[in-house]
């Protein structure tokens, strides 16, 4: 019985042994699994980091680049024969798109800074050439003629707008008279333009309240500037569109690019083919982009805006620098709370 017994024991060790065997192998085998994903993960960092700084360069080379030659062509429209400035302006103007495309598509790897202040320079140099196109070719008096609108009581009478001509003077008028065209000073009234009457233009919306706004069309710009309780909706706008100190509004628009400040309470359906920047705002409700409307698509066409890209739910807020939490300045509207569709 006694060798019987030693043979048990024997098995049994032999048979813990080959577990801590096992065991041993396994954790050699997750610590060594282990190692080499923190080699991989250290080497994909630096990487990155290389290609980060490798297409930052390559950015900061181009953009430039660009700006210098969008600078001399600026420089050149003296020598332009009068014949010839329309084609020039027409050329300097597919210049600047092509250099904020090429911005739009880079905010992926830029910093903050650096979208800051390349947007700064676009807007700088689109206001250069604005004002050397006004000066070199005079417009026309600019009036939305035959234009309707509605009081609060549904009536139908004629708008009042003419460019350059405000109810108000003041400092603060001085941005809206830069525009060619818009509404400013209205209370509890539906404003409804078309294309031909905004096509490349420059569109101001000011001091609005309880308004509804439509623009069935592709603007150049729009800038939209202390509004309450309004709805603005608009066709793609070939650029930027500027939002700022407006209140309990609904936004629906479609653009390159989005700059939003001191707004705070309102609700945005976007589309935005870069990041959209937001400033000292607050309570911002996020959707995409969902308007509908007669001419819709040959406006897309006409504002060669890429319907493909719109990064409606990544903005940069300028007062949130918390990579690893989202800012809690907004957030994206629950599908329950959305409205499907838009179509007014």
């Amino acid at each position: 019985m006694a060798g019987v017994f030693d043979d048990v024991v024997t098995c049994k060790t032999a048979a813990e042994n080959i577990r801590l065997q096992k065991q041993i192998t396994e954790k050699l085998y997750q610590r060594d699994t282990e190692r080499l994903a923190e080699v991989d993960r250290k080497k994909s960092e630096r990487l990155d980091h290389r290609s980060e700084k490798e297409s930052a360069s390559y950015f900061s080379a181009t953009f430039a680049n660009e700006r210098a030659i969008i600078e001399k062509k600026l420089e050149d429209t003296n020598t332009v024969p009068n014949s010839q400035l329309i084609d020039h302006f027409d050329s300097l103007l597919l210049s600047w798109q092509n250099l904020q495309r090429f911005v739009s598509h880079s905010t992926l790897f830029l910093s903050s800074y650096e979208v800051r202040s390349s947007m700064e320079i676009l807007n700088s140099l689109q206001k250069k050439i604005k004002m050397k196109r006004d000066s070199a070719i005079p417009k026309k008096k600019f009036a939305f003629k035959g234009q309707k609108k509605f009081d609060t009581s549904g009536n139908i009478k004629p708008a009042e707008l003419v460019e350059g001509q405000l109810k108000k003077t003041s400092i603060q008028d001085t941005a809206f008279q830069a525009m060619d065209c818009g509404f400013s000073d209205r209370i509890g009234e539906t404003l409804h333009v078309d294309n031909s009457e905004i096509f490349e233009k420059d569109v101001s919306l000011s001091r609005l309240k309880d308004c509804i706004m439509k623009l069935h069309g592709s603007p150049n710009t729009l800038h939209i500037d202390k509004l309450q309780g309004c709805k603005v909706f608009t066709g793609p706008v070939f650029t930027s569109v500027f939002i700022d100190s407006c209140k309990d509004c609904t936004f629906v628009i479609a653009c390159q690019q989005l700059r939003m400040h001191t707004t705070s309470d309102c609700d945005i359906y976007l589309h935005v083919t870069s990041r959209a920047i937001v400033e000292d705002s607050k309570g911002l409700r996020i959707a995409p982009y969902n308007y509908r409307y007669d001419g819709l698509d040959e406006d897309y066409k006409k504002s060669r805006l890429n319907r493909e890209t719109n990064n409606w739910d990544d903005l940069d807020d300028f007062n949130w620098l918390a990579s690893d939490k989202h800012s809690p300045n907004w957030s994206v509207l629950s599908d329950e709370q959305r409205v499907k569709t838009w179509e007014v």
